[in-house]
Parts: structure tokens; sequence; C-alpha cells
């Protein structure tokens, strides 16, 4: 950082130039195109980017997970190729630097750097500064209703522009701790995949010689209860006997008497999280969840939970993308979806023995990896850290 500190203060000794957004960027809203048109969905070629692509691909991306046709952009331009997308509604703050010429949908605003100011910013400095944005997008949002960000306000949040050479010295230092937190996530995700391989392995039944039965055929559906994650962060109490599932990895603990008797499932089930990031959880004890999920208890004369479990998980990924086809905001199952899967029910010694060995190397994988998410959280710290620390300047006079 010394060479940092010596680099301003020998081009820019009165401090930094300050911009506002609407200097620095031609400001525009992303859109989608009409779903009732199948042509601007089919055989597309230019990239359409939404939440799911920074969740599931990172923050600096050249391809979407779904394209669309050139007739699809109609009147409209491209969004230009180094270009910042960033949520203002919703997902607020979440961003991302986009390499190639593209689309975006209607939660992002995306910022395309003005003529003034395109050979004197380097797009990867704008993408580092943008995380003191997203911050900043937090504190002015509009409270009621549906979360939106005060534009006029965003539009004038300043971005510090300092000479090039400190821009491409601050980028080469930010890119070096990136890199190394992407190794170690890259030999954590290794040893995922390696477990998911051998499960999947195990788990590969043939057509015939096996049972193939429908979930619905087998499994009891239990309907969630009425409850808001917020509501479920309210009533959460350490040792509560009941644990409540939402979407994603919310939950809560929460006392008997806080929910309708007959709303708790009393024995062991599986929680089908079918909105958004598609998942399970297998609870063993007396559980619930929001009114939008659903579970299920397994007949366990022709099935082991544990069993249904592992098997389901080898089925995330195809439901996961069945999900995303059947809506365009947010993926999302029906009911149907899992009621009619077909599950492989081999004889019951034969599940126990298969959840016995899927058990087994599911604990040595964790073992091996269980230092790796502490050294990635401890690396992450320090690059945010430092992240703001690098772009922490004098501001010149104006």
């Amino acid at each position: 950082m010394s060479h940092i500190d010596e680099l301003l203060q020998r081009l820019c000794p009165e401090g930094v130039e300050s911009v506002s957004i609407d200097e620095l960027f031609e400001v525009r809203n992303g859109y989608t195109p009409s779903k009732a048109k199948p042509e601007y969905w089919k055989n597309g070629t230019i990239p359409w980017f939404r939440m799911d692509d920074i969740r599931f691909s990172g923050r600096v991306l050249q391809s979407a997970k779904q394209n669309i046709s050139e007739s699809a952009v109609q009147g409209r331009r491209l969004f230009e190729a180094n270009s910042l997308i960033i949520c203002t509604t919703a997902t607020i703050g979440e961003h991302a630097l986009i390499t190639t010429a593209f689309v975006a949908n209607q939660q992002f605003t995306v910022l395309t750097i003005s003529k003034t100011y395109k050979a004197r910013v380097l797009p990867k400095y704008l993408y580092f500064f943008a995380f003191k944005l997203a911050e900043f997008t937090k504190t002015i949002t509009n409270s009621s209703g549906y979360a939106t960000v005060d534009m006029t306000r965003f539009k004038k949040f300043p971005f510090l522009i300092p000479p090039l050479e400190v821009q491409q010295e601050i980028v080469r230092i930010l890119d070096t701790f990136t890199e190394l937190e992407a190794e170690l996530e890259a030999e954590l995700g290794a040893r995922k995949k390696q477990y998911e391989h051998y499960r999947g392995t195990i788990l590969s039944f043939p057509q015939e010689g096996v049972r193939w039965v429908a979930m619905a055929e087998f499994c009891l559906r239990n309907k969630g209860t009425s409850i808001t994650a917020d509501k479920m962060k309210s009533m959460h109490k350490e040792g509560g006997e009941v644990r409540i599932f939402a979407a994603g990895s919310t939950q809560a603990q929460v006392n008997r008497s806080d929910l309708p008797q007959k709303d708790i499932v009393e024995t062991p089930g599986i929680v089908i999280k079918s909105r958004g990031y598609i998942g399970f959880e297998f609870c063993e004890t007396p559980f619930s969840h929001k009114a939008e999920l659903w579970s299920y208890c397994v007949d366990e004369t022709q099935a082991l939970p544990r069993f249904v479990m592992h098997y389901l998980q080898t089925q995330a990924p195809r439901l996961q993308a069945l999900a995303r086809s059947k809506s365009v905001k947010l993926p999302q199952l029906a009911v149907a979806d899992t009621d009619k899967l077909a599950i492989p029910l081999p004889p019951i010694q034969q599940q126990k023995n298969i959840c016995e060995l899927l058990d087994r190397f599911e604990i040595l994988t964790k073992d091996v990896v269980a230092g790796l998410p502490a050294e990635i959280e401890a690396r992450r710290k320090q690059y945010e850290f430092y992240r703001n620390e690098l772009l922490t300047f004098k501001e010149a006079a104006a």
C-alpha cells in the first residue's frame, strides 16, 4: 500500500477526483422480453442476465444462463460490454461486471461508462469501487412495500477516480486476493463434487430390476404454516422444540405453543425448498415450514427417509432446471413436480447399506474440508479490509 501512497502523492497530491454516477455513467434499466413470444427465447445468442447468474457464476461475467434472440432487443440498444449491473430492487446491492454486450432483467440498473470518462477509468476498478455503492444502496431504500432504491440519491453517489496508474495497482492487488480465495473455493468444490459423484454412482439404478415409485404413492405430503420470515426471526428461541424452515437457509427454533398443533410434523420428514434455490432439508425432530413449501413423511415399510433424502439430492440439478424453466423472475417448483417424481426403491436392507456407505463418506468428506470454509472466510475478511483501505482516498477540493 505504500507504493499506492507514493503514486497518490506524486500524481494527485491535492486529492482524488469525485464523480457522481450520473456524470460517470449512462444509467439505464434492465428489461425482460415478452415470454408470450417464443421467438424471443429460441436459439438466442445475446446473454440475458438475472440474479441467478451472480448467485451461481460470480461477479465478473462473460455469459448468462439464458440467451435471447436479436428480435427480442427490438428498438432497444444492447448494453455495452464492461458495464456494471446492480440490483436496485429486491436483492439490493448485488452487482457484477459484464464483459460482453448483453441484456439484463428489470431487477438491475445498468451503469455504462460515459464517453467522457471511458479513457480515464478501468472497468475492473469501477467494479471494485461498486462494493461501496452496494453498501450505500442498502441505506437509501424505500421502506414501504417492495424494497426499491431511491434513484435520485443513487445517481448522486460519488465514485472516486484516481489516476489510471493508481487504478491499475489497486486492481492488481485486489485480483491477487480474489485469485487466492478462488483457489480455496475450487478445492472445496472439488471435494464436494467428489462426494456428489460417489453418491450419484451408488444411487444409479437401472429402469428394470428395481421398483420405481412416485413419491405421492409412498409418502404423506404435509402442508406448511402461515408465517413470514420476519415473524420466524422474532419467534426464534434457543432450545425451541420445533424447527421452522423457509426458503434458502432461513430457519428458526420456536416453542410448540407458537404454532397451531395441526401445522407441526411430528415424524421425520423431508422439506422441499421449492422456490429460488431448489433444495431439501431432512429433519428428524418436530418441524414445520412456510406455507409455500411442502414436506413429505415416508412410509418406512417401503423406504428409509434418509435413503429418499440421498436420492433427492441427486435430482436437485434437474429440479432446479425445471423450476427455472417455469418462471422468469423466481424459479418455482409445483407440488406435482415432486408428487410425480419416481424414486427407486430397492429392498430395505439394501437401502440401509447404501445409507451407511454414504453417511460414512459424507463424514469423511466433511473432515477433509473442515478447515477450508474457515480459511475462505478469513481470506474474504482480509480481502474486504484491504479493499476498503485501498479505495479510501482524500478527495480533491471541488
